[in-house]
């Protein structure tokens, strides 16, 4: 892995920072801006706040301003933002009481009042345990413990939720990630993954080994790559992070974890963290720099834990970003500026960083 430079700042915050996502910008001139998911413990409400981070120089401590601040109706569980070919970003949040609320926001964040989110209520019994948002249709797909998967169609007036599937509570799922307009992955409590399509209805159309390598526990979180579908990277429980490649379903492709072993039990490198991996996505700015050349390599994974860890995986190397002394929960990488990325410190506040390579 080549050397990559990094600068952080720390961000206060005395309010819980369930999630955090970067808003698209049609203009790399704007300061950047983000979408935030608070919880007040005093006042037992859940904020959704549009702030931009501001530096009055570039290696100057960064500070936030808050542009507009909505209460929604409980914790957000996850959140996805898109760039509309209007010009305009849409968040999607979805919550612990089974709702998503959906915020379409002006082009240029703070030159005028935003109006409040549209909610979707009790799409699941629960809370949502997984949304993504597919950047061409806008359709949101929603998973949750009672066993529900919802594709959600949004439009500027109105949402219209479509139930896909319901296996009443007999497997609960507990992330969902688009591979396609038409296909989409879930993962499920009991570790396996399910690849769906909306043109064929039914049920998964195909479906991971019940076991695999040593991994026991859940999936957390999922990304797909954006240019090869048919490769998925998986967060769960135990420190594990391992790659599902279509075309080879029986072999998962580990890259951290006790999942770092092979079928004899020998270790094929070192577990950079052993507790609950909460984001996985893939770097492009380790891409993009010409860290992917051989053929069937597993392009640079971000990720970040329970026990404090941001760092990107790399063909058994890892680069460590930030270790901290609370949980890393929520992370994002700049759609348009793969070098900054923001995250979550639970009660502490945010992690602002920017890399160059």
């Amino acid at each position: 892995m080549a050397e990559v430079e990094v600068e952080s700042w720390r961000i206060a915050e005395n309010r819980y920072v369930d999630a955090v996502r970067w808003l698209p910008s049609v203009s790399p001139y704007h300061a950047p801006f983000m979408a935030v998911g608070l919880w007040d413990s005093d006042r037992k409400k859940t904020v959704l706040e549009l702030c931009s981070i501001e530096q009055d120089e570039p290696s100057s401590a960064p500070t936030t301003e808050v542009h507009h601040s909505f209460f929604l109706p409980s914790r957000v569980t996850e959140m996805k933002t898109s760039l509309l070919t209007s010009g305009k970003s849409m968040v999607v949040a979805s919550s612990r009481t089974g709702d998503i609320s959906v915020l379409l926001v002006s082009e240029i964040v703070g030159a005028q009042s935003s109006p409040s989110p549209v909610i979707c209520a009790a799409l699941h019994k629960g809370e949502v345990s997984g949304l993504d948002l597919e950047s061409s249709s806008q359709d949101c797909v929603t998973v949750g413990e009672d066993g529900k998967i919802n594709v959600v169609k949004v439009t500027q007036s109105q949402l219209q939720p479509k139930i896909l599937f319901d296996n009443n509570g007999l497997m609960s799922f507990s992330a969902v990630r688009w591979a396609s307009s038409a296909e989409f992955v879930t993962g499920s409590l009991g570790s396996t993954l399910q690849w769906w399509d909306q043109r064929r209805p039914g049920g998964a159309v195909s479906q991971s080994p019940a076991k695999w390598a040593n991994f026991t526990g859940g999936v957390n979180c999922i990304d797909v790559h954006p240019s090869r579908k048919h490769l998925c990277v998986i967060g769960g429980s135990e420190g594990y992070v391992y790659a599902w490649d279509l075309r080879w379903q029986q072999a998962p492709i580990p890259l951290n974890g006790h999942a770092m072993q092979n079928g004899r039990g020998h270790l094929l490198g070192d577990s950079l963290v052993e507790s609950e991996v909460w984001e996985v996505k893939y770097d492009p700015l380790l891409q993009l720099a010409g860290h992917m050349t051989e053929s069937g390599k597993i392009p640079p994974v971000m990720m970040c834990s329970e026990d404090g860890i941001l760092a990107v995986l790399d063909s058994g190397e890892t680069l460590e970003l930030l270790s901290e002394p609370m949980a890393i929960n929520t992370f994002d990488i700049h759609p348009e500026s793969s070098s900054k990325v923001i995250c979550g410190l639970e009660f502490q506040g945010f992690a602002y960083l920017r890399r160059s390579t």
